[in-house]
């Protein structure tokens, strides 16, 4: 893996593990020519013309240093009950950039809307 190739990954979205990066390069490796960058993916496949129908209430993590927070106004204008939390430390992966951060919203979160203890 090149190390100009991390450098542009880090940038755009954060990746502050290398072993991370390269772990996922091996899988869109192995995976073939139909992987896309998730980004990408989002916008091409038309998954926020659905947030409309969502009726649950939803929470919206990203890391602080991610790129996936470009989605985050289109998350709480579609959504009916949204709650955006950005997790310090971290780049678009927060389950591996601040795990514990990460668990602790998503408890939170589960404790509040479904009674869980």
């Amino acid at each position: 893996m090149s190390r100009a190739h991390y450098e542009e990954i880090n940038q755009r979205f954060g990746i502050s593990q290398r072993e991370a990066y390269e772990e996922q390069e091996l899988s869109r490796k192995t995976a073939g020519g139909w992987v896309r960058a998730s980004q990408r993916g989002a916008d091409v496949s038309g998954i926020t013309e659905y947030l409309s129908r969502v009726n649950a209430p939803t929470l919206l993590v990203y890391g602080a240093n991610g790129g996936y927070r470009n989605f985050s106004a289109v998350g709480q204008a579609r959504l009916k009950s949204a709650r955006v939390e950005i997790v310090p430390e971290s780049g678009s992966f927060t389950q591996q950039d601040n795990p514990e951060y990460t668990a602790n919203l998503m408890l939170s979160f589960f404790k509040e809307h479904a009674g869980i203890s």
